[in-house]
């Protein structure tokens, strides 16, 4: 998972199609845009998807802007169990 955070206002973001093709290609399944009054946020994730060796490529998605971006990969990531499940008392993960 990668998620680019550009600074916002009301604008809107402006994706380069033949960049989404290329992403595509990359294993991405996922793009999710969000957005508040100040920054706006494009997640981009796949089941495929090298994060490490293919991060050009999705900063690319948004090359386009002249707004500052800065660029998050992701260093964890946890499952959750669901009400039913046994579940190991006193057991904790760090992130």
């Amino acid at each position: 998972m990668v998620v680019i955070l550009i600074s916002g206002d009301e604008s809107d973001v402006m994706l380069d199609s033949r960049a989404l093709e290329g992403v595509a290609r990359l294993g991405i399944t996922s793009l999710a845009l969000l957005r508040d009054d100040d920054m706006v946020a494009l997640v981009a994730e796949g089941w495929a998807f090298d994060a490490a060796n293919s991060l050009q490529a999705v900063e690319a998605l948004v090359a386009t802007t002249d707004r500052p971006a800065r660029t998050l990969h992701s260093v964890g990531h946890m499952v959750l169990e669901g009400p039913g499940r046994q579940s190991r008392p006193g057991r904790t993960q760090r992130l």
